[in-house]
This record gives structure tokens, sequence and C-alpha cells, in this order.
């Protein structure tokens, strides 16, 4: 074991010394971390630095330099951490040739007797926020790298801004500027090293005037402005732009899970499981000019729109966008739900809030739920029942709750888990923390009140949810269970329980905040051709009158029988089934 350990340590050090760079000089030689964190910062927030082309380029080499990291890290060999080490240097090797390419670096000499800057000119930024690429030389030596954060916003703190190189060699600076004012500005810098004295820089900088931007959001059903979910990103500087009329709602989520209004989600598609914003209707805001990548979604059934505009310095630049519709699944007689939404609601506020995001994503039915474990209660509700649902158009808020919920008592362990229970459309929270492991208990009550019982995280059996499913289920106690969430679907123990002839509905729920966004993942219930109603929609899930999906739209009969139906065959019986799945291109 002794030996091992030796050989481990040895062939750590090792790989640092086959990067050739020194780790514990400041700024630091170009190691793996402060190299990748530049080529990193680089890429997220200066990529406006480079052209297309070499955009490309920074791309791969900062792919290049942290699958090098990941691999030295979990090499267990010497040969292993050699090769990690070659491929390594050999990035960095050509993210130096790319930095010395850069047209917009400045080039600042210190070996002479006056320092040197190159160009002699006022540096141009995008915008409020901008990157200044530095190759400061102090003589000849070892290449080193350091990356630092500044905000122009007035403050307290004066003096110049530090930037330390060593004594002999060339240095790769990046200062990320923040709060630019716009015109012309300066900044002073101060070049240290451990041999000379100070020397003291001011750098000249130019910001153009910002644009406006307004944007109107239509429906075409309606032909009127729309509530929907957008995202708009300042190519210049990669930046997501927070709409001027952004609803936040952090607030109620009371700290738990990703407590951030900016919701992402777990949507198929790249761009569209990145972040967005729930916004209230039109809005205006002044923004950096340049180009801009705008993208509005509103949940499953309707086309998402992704444009790229130009904007100029000082002008404004109006666009209208109208959402369509791909399915129209109400016309259809198929209402979407989502039976797992942690949300407080104890105000008007609170409801129009969520509300709000409800009707942005095109979400029918949303169980609102209380949580539980058997300490304490989160995500409080101001009320159970009919009188507390919230309604707008064909859009509800319905109470309900998650409780109870047990994880087990030992890290590791998991000794007296038995899952997450979920009820609907309750008249009153059920809870009693002296039965507080007897589901059945509180299954029974929920029934009593008229509601529904089920099971969270089914399709993941997490924690251990197939112990009380085992109990509760032969009992005939539970009528659904969450099949889908977070983009995945997992069936295996649904159908372990249907293949013994219980009958179970089919759910999903996003489990927001924990999760991205309401509705990324749906169940639909069928109610007929008549207008949505609370009452009628719970009764469909009741019946087993659902499909679930994040995407596409599922059609399926057996002879003219909906899921949820029973259907009293002979042994001779010939059957027709009709199934159907389909969705946006």
């Amino acid at each position: 074991m002794r030996k091992s350990r030796l050989w481990l340590w040895w062939g750590f050090w090792l790989f640092l010394f086959l990067n050739s760079y020194i780790r514990d000089s400041s700024p630091e030689a170009a190691t793996s971390s402060s190299i990748s964190d530049l080529a990193g910062a680089l890429l997220r927030k200066h990529a406006y630095l480079f052209d297309d082309h070499k955009r490309e380029q920074l791309d791969a080499v900062n792919r290049e330099l942290r699958e090098a990291e990941a691999e030295g890290k979990g090499a267990s060999t010497t040969e292993g951490k050699k090769r990690a080490a070659s491929k390594h240097e050999a990035a960095v090797q050509q993210l130096l040739t790319l930095l010395e390419t850069c047209p917009d670096v400045i080039r600042i000499d210190l070996t002479g007797q006056a320092p040197r800057v190159l160009p002699n000119k006022a540096i141009l930024l995008p915008g409020n926020v901008g990157g200044l690429l530095f190759r400061v030389v102090t003589g000849e030596g070892q290449t080193y790298c350091s990356s630092l954060d500044y905000s122009m916003a007035v403050s307290e703190k004066t003096g110049p801004i530090d930037v330390d190189n060593q004594p002999r060699g060339t240095t790769w600076v990046l200062i990320g500027l923040s709060d630019a004012p716009v015109s012309k500005s300066s900044l002073l810098l101060e070049f240290r090293t451990k041999d000379s004295k100070p020397v003291l820089l001011p750098i000249e900088l130019q910001r153009p005037q910002p644009a406006r931007l307004k944007i109107n959001i239509l429906s075409l059903d309606t032909a009127e402005p729309t509530l929907a979910m957008v995202r708009l990103v300042w190519k210049a500087g990669g930046i997501d732009y927070k709409p001027s009329n952004a609803v936040e709602f952090s607030a109620q989520f009371e700290g738990q899970g990703n407590t951030s209004s900016y919701r992402p989600s777990h949507l198929p598609g790249g761009r569209l499981s990145e972040g967005y914003w729930c916004v209230a209707g039109p809005f205006e805001m002044t923004v950096p000019a340049g180009k801009w990548e705008i993208a509005i979604r509103r949940g499953i059934e309707q086309i998402p729109i992704s444009d790229t505009v130009t904007l100029q310095s000082g002008t404004t630049l109006e666009k209208t966008y109208t959402l369509r519709r791909w399915v129209d699944m109400p016309k259809r007689g198929w209402y979407s739900g989502d039976d797992h939404v942690h949300f407080r609601i104890l105000s008007d506020d609170d409801a129009r809030r969520l509300m709000t995001w409800v009707r942005a994503e095109d979400l029918h039915v949303a169980n609102v739920v209380k949580m539980g474990d058997i300490v304490r209660t989160y995500f409080e509700q101001r009320g159970f029942g009919k009188e507390y649902r919230i309604i707008a158009g064909d859009y509800i808020l319905s109470p309900g709750q998650e409780d109870p919920r047990t994880h087990g008592q030992s890290p590791g362990y998991d000794i007296g888990a038995l899952g997450h229970a979920l009820a609907m459309n309750t008249t009153g929270h059920v809870r009693d923390t002296s039965k507080y492991y007897l589901y059945d208990w509180v299954f029974d009550a929920v029934h009593e009140q008229g509601g529904l019982t089920g099971y969270a995280h089914v399709g993941d059996n997490v924690p251990h949810v197939h112990r009380d499913m085992s109990i509760n289920v032969p009992k005939d106690k539970v009528d659904f269970v969450e099949l889908l969430q977070a983009g995945h679907l997992g069936t295996d123990l649904y159908y372990e329980f249907l293949n013994l002839g219980f009958k179970l509905t089919a759910s999903a729920g996003s489990d927001v905040p924990f999760a991205g966004t309401v509705g990324e993942v749906r169940v639909f219930a069928y109610t007929g051709e008549q207008p949505l109603n609370a009452d009628a929609w719970f009764e469909a899930v009741r019946r087993g009158r659902t499909f679930v999906s994040n995407g596409p739209m599922i059609e399926f009969s057996v002879d003219g029988k909906l899921p949820g139906s029973e259907i009293v065959v002979k042994e001779t019986s010939k059957l027709q089934v009709k199934a159907r799945a389909w969705g946006d291109r």
C-alpha cells in the first residue's frame, strides 16, 4: 500500500512538471487552471475580440484544455498522465498562437527606458462591458497569464488597477470591464514586478451610444399581445439580458432549489433548454448596440421563435413577433397539467406571479403543492379547496401537497425511505407526524376529501418509492404516478404494476424550483369538447384519460376507447388499435 501511494504522488508531480510551467508565482505561469480560466473567460464573455473563424478555434482550444485537465486528473498510470500533459501543452501552444493573432490585443513593452504601448489610441468597447487583452513583455522568460474583473461604477475605491507581472517573461492579462460609462473614459493601470518600480499607464476607452430595443409578442390565436418566455443575448459580450418587464418570483421559492427567475428547462433541443425570462407583455429597454439573439417560446404546443438582429448606436429597433401553434390540443379535448409545482401563495400578488408564469408557458392546470417532511413544511398556501383555486380563463392554479416525504435516516443507507407522496384537488393539508410513515392513512384522508393520491419521482424510483408502492398500490389507494420529470421518462416500475393488473394513471411533474420551468414536462388529460373545468380535469386524471410528454403529442385508442377505459373481450375477440405520434419539426 505504501509503495502504491508513492507512485501515485510521483505521477501527480510528474504531470505538473511535464506541463513545464511554474505554479507558485503571481501572476501564475500558464498553469492548467490559469490558462483554462483565461480561455474560458475569453470564450464566454469576450469572444467579440475574435472573428468567426478564430472564435471556432478558441472554442476548440478551450475544449482541448479542459479535456486534457480531466484526463490528467483521471489518469491512473504514468503513461496516461504523460499523454494528458502532452495534450495540454499542445492546446496551450495553440491558444498562445491564437492570442498573438488577436487584432485587439494591447501590446506593452516594459523592457526599455520608457514603456511602449501599441496601439496608441482609444480602445473601443462594444458596450457597458468589454474585455482588455494585454500582452506585457518584461524580458526573456516564461509565458504567464492572469485575468481579473473590474467594475467602472462609481465607488469609494480610488487608485490604479494593479497588474502583477514577472520580472522576466511575457504575461497575457485579461481585464473584464463592467459598468463602463457612455462616451469617453480612461483607466489608470499600474504594472508591477518584484524587481522594478511600478509603471503607470493610462488607457483611453470609448463606448458607443446605446440603442433601444422594443419587443411586441402577439398570439396568432387572438392577434393580441401575449405572455411568453424570452431570452435576450448580446452576442458581443455573450451576456443574457433581463427584459425590463421580467417577472420576479424568487421570493416565492423560499430559498429552495434554483431560486432564480431566469429559468432553464429540460425541453428537447439545445436552445430550448437554455434560460428564459417570463415576460408580462410588450417591453422596451436600453441595450448596447450590436448583434442580438432574440428567442421566444410559449409552452410546447407553439413554435419557438429565434431571430438575430443588429442594433445601431443611438437608434431604436422595434420588432413584433407572432407565436403560431403547430398543434392545438385543447381543441382536441386535451388540456396540459403539471402535478408538481412548488410556489408559495400567501397573497393575490403571489398568485398573480405564478399565474403569469403558467400562462407564459401555456400550461393549463398547475397542482401547487405545499411540501413537508417530518420536521416542517415549506411553500405555504393560504388555503385549500375550490375557493382557493385561482382561475384565469382556461388556466388554473389548484392547491395540493407533497407530503409525506421520507428520504432515509442514515447517509448512504436510505433507511426508512418510502418515497414522496403527492395529492391533488384536496380541501385541506393532510398531515400528522405521529403517523408520518403511514402513507395509507394519508391516502385515505385525501380520498375522503375527494382528492387524488399519487407518488412523485416514480420514473427514477427516488427515493425508493417502490417500497411504499408495493404496500399501497395493491390496496387500491393510489391514483397516479409521476413518470416524466426533468426530461427523463422512466416506465420500468410503472409497467411492473400494470403487468400485475393494477390501474395507475400516468402523470408528469416539473418539481419546480428544483427543476427548470413549469410545464417542461406535462400530463395531458382528456376532458372532451366542454371548456376547461378543474373538476372535469381532475376526474379525467382519476379515470386514467392521460398521456405524458415534453414535446411530441400522442393519440391512442383501442376499439375507439381512450386510455383509462376498461374493455371486456373474449379470447377470440379482435381489437382495433389506433396509435399516432407527431411533433413540431
